[in-house]
């Protein structure tokens, strides 16, 4: 059993990627096949009919199955674990962080599932065999291990991360590759799937 010192709260970190499922979603043949798919899936979680544009305007910008693997992956995992961590964030004793995952590696297209072990752990994985990582997945990696070793030594993050609701991390692609945000992690999509009342 854990037992925590008064001035020792239990750091934990909610963290997801971006297209958790993308590996293992279902796949379409047409983007019509999908969006008639996203109508009926919709549909009996809200009985609501016509919510395929309302989709469409979330992920402006977005096409084909991105659409559906963000979609599924806001509604399963991303806005879950914002209130997840939120609720754990009012409890005594526990400094509760929230990471995000976004960043794609060179040699695959999406944020998925594990991506972010398989970095930790050198780019091996019997999913992707050996992967030929470049500079950028390097830092990623680099980034992520030094999380993971504040979490386990210092438990204080130097990059301007604080405790959830004050702030979220974001790992994306970019020069920085870290990027501490005030907004929860997809915000905006999880507030507009919440009004669907589902």
């Amino acid at each position: 059993m854990l037992t925590l010192k008064p001035d020792n709260p239990l750091l934990v970190v909610l963290s997801n990627l971006e297209e958790e499922n993308y590996m293992y979603t279902q796949k379409f043949a047409t983007d019509v096949e999908m969006d008639v798919k996203i109508e009926e899936s919709l549909k009996r979680l809200t009985g609501k009919d016509d919510l395929l544009a309302k989709v469409y305007g979330m992920y402006q910008g977005e096409v084909g199955m991105r659409i559906w693997n963000l979609l599924t992956c806001d509604m399963r995992s991303t806005c879950p674990t914002n209130d997840v961590a939120e609720g754990m964030s009012k409890a005594d004793r526990r400094n509760i962080y929230r990471m995000y995952i976004t960043h794609k590696p060179s040699f695959f297209e999406a944020a998925v599932h594990a991506y972010d072990s398989i970095a930790m752990f050198g780019y091996t994985s019997p999913l992707l065999g050996v992967a030929n990582p470049k500079p950028s997945d390097k830092m990623f990696e680099d980034h992520y291990i030094d999380i993971v070793k504040t979490i386990a030594y210092s438990k204080e993050f130097e990059s301007g991360w604080k405790t959830f609701p004050e702030n979220s991390l974001i790992l994306e692609n970019g020069d920085e590759i870290a990027k501490v945000t005030t907004t929860k992690p997809q915000e905006t999509v999880c507030t507009e799937l919440g009004e669907l009342d589902w």
